[in-house]
């Protein structure tokens, strides 16, 4: 077998089933310490359920052993979950609310490097807007930035999060909006420096947009261009975009792929290859 080679199914090293009869959502999943792994996922499926974190065992060859530690977060309502590390044993899971209480959510708590999960920290409402599934990135230190992605938004669709490294202080230095209501489908992914690139469609026009982004360390958002980026077919769902070369962007939508040339500084030129 050659390295990059994939193997079979049947080939796998090891898995773990969680022993839940419906299907989950969309699992995040984060390295604690070498020999520990933690995971959200939304439950039963589908669009909401309840959020679980647990912490798992693994080893060097990829063994995985018994669920370390749970922590059901509520019975109530919620749609795709995120985890990410702050600092230390800080940890944050940004959540979408559905119900009486339709926002963004993010909570903190500690998860030691054995895999013991601690109490929540604290618990902020990041956003009045209620759907969210592509995950936050990283924009240095305690600063995150997310993107909304669902229909019936006013717009308002990228926003920045500050995390103390204790995990105490949750705030929201700065948002961005266009004010068009649908944004489908939407992710962000770093260019290079301070800039960064938003992908959506809308459906209401089948739009492909790109919008690029100088953000930065401590969470300001400058719009630096928007351009249309396909104006057929662009009606949907889990568009991924990502840097592939130097002034080179490369997106994936509606079983298309498109390569757009996007300088480091967030300009926006015209289509290479579909």
């Amino acid at each position: 077998m050659a390295v990059g080679d994939i193997l079979p199914a049947t080939d796998y090293i090891d898995t773990l089933a969680y022993g839940i009869a419906n299907a989950q959502e969309s699992g995040s999943m984060v390295k604690v310490s070498a020999t520990v792994l933690a995971e959200t996922t939304t439950e039963p499926g589908g669009t909401f359920g309840t959020v679980t974190l647990r912490t798992v065992s693994i080893d060097s060859l990829g063994n995985l052993g018994a669920v370390i530690d749970t922590l059901s977060l509520t019975t109530d309502d919620y749609g795709t979950c995120a985890l990410c590390h702050v600092s230390g044993d800080i940890y944050a899971i940004f959540y979408p609310h559905n119900v009486a209480t339709t926002g963004i959510y993010v909570k903190t708590l500690s998860i030691s490097s054995a895999g013991v999960i601690g109490a929540i920290i604290a618990t902020t409402k990041v956003s009045d807007l209620g759907t969210m599934r592509a995950r936050p990135i990283r924009i240095s230190g305690g600063v995150f930035a997310y993107v909304l992605d669902g229909s019936g938004l006013s717009g308002l669709f990228v926003y920045t999060v500050s995390i103390s490294s204790d995990g105490a202080t949750i705030t929201t230095p700065d948002s961005d909006g266009d004010g068009i209501a649908q944004n489908f489908g939407a992710c962000i992914t770093h260019i290079a420096g301070d800039y960064y690139c938003v992908a959506k469609s809308y459906p209401a026009v089948t739009d492909l947009v790109g919008k690029t982004y100088s953000i930065t360390s401590t969470g300001v958002i400058t719009l630096v261009q928007t351009a249309d980026l396909d104006t057929i077919g662009a009606t949907g769902y889990k568009i991924t975009a990502m840097r592939v070369g130097t002034g080179v962007m490369a997106f994936t939508y509606e079983n298309r792929l498109r390569t757009v040339a996007v300088s480091d500084a967030g300009v926006i030129g015209a289509t290479i290859a579909t």
